[in-house]
């Protein structure tokens, strides 16, 4: 078992728990767990969705770094992770016909970072859709789908959050009633 895969359990678990209690801007949603949800053979680590499977957040998790391995791969803001995320949240707009990309975020269990859904016209300058299709044999891959410039534009333009603990309760609240409601309601982040 990948050693990301227990916390990615347990942040989904938390997050439904807090779904199954809560609305988000007048909606019921739900945390669908790796391998519920498949884009182009491509699998999201969780995706919130509301009733008619229309994903509003995409999370990748990470696990915290081991020794001797490169710190980016592992860390929320990597370059790789980052570029992970939002073409999982592309493939979301591709597969799903939306006009932007739903919030995407990447997590290890000290931080979360979300950023803005980015909109259909402007997506194409961040990243390459069919690399994001393509094969990834290692984690770097997925860097490769990023456009020249396009990290540091995510960086600057669309950066939302730094949460800490995400795994707590008042980040989970944080995380839907500040962000995922506003983007839900369009008001502006």
């Amino acid at each position: 078992m990948s050693r990301e895969l227990p916390f990615t359990f347990e942040l989904c678990g938390k997050l439904n728990d807090y779904l199954n209690k809560y609305r988000v801007a007048g909606l019921k949603l739900k945390a669908m767990p790796t391998n519920a949800v498949i884009y182009y053979g491509k699998i999201p680590d969780i995706v919130i969705v509301n009733e008619m499977g229309i994903p509003q957040l995409i999370i990748e998790t990470k696990r915290k770094s081991d020794e001797g391995k490169s710190e980016d791969l592992y860390k929320p803001l990597g370059e790789a992770v980052v570029a992970q995320a939002l073409c999982y949240a592309a493939l979301a707009l591709e597969h799903h016909n939306l006009n932007e990309t739903p919030l995407f975020a990447t997590a290890n269990r000290d931080t979360m970072v979300i950023f803005k859904g980015i909109e259909k016209g402007k997506l194409n300058g961040f990243v390459d859709i069919e690399k994001c299709k393509e094969s990834h044999a290692s984690p770097e891959d997925w860097a490769k789908a990023l456009k020249l410039g396009a990290y540091s534009k995510l960086l600057q333009e669309y950066f939302l959050a730094w949460l800490e603990k995400p795994l707590s309760e008042d980040t989970i609240k944080k995380l839907f009633d500040n962000y995922v409601a506003n983007w839900i309601i369009k008001k502006p982040l």
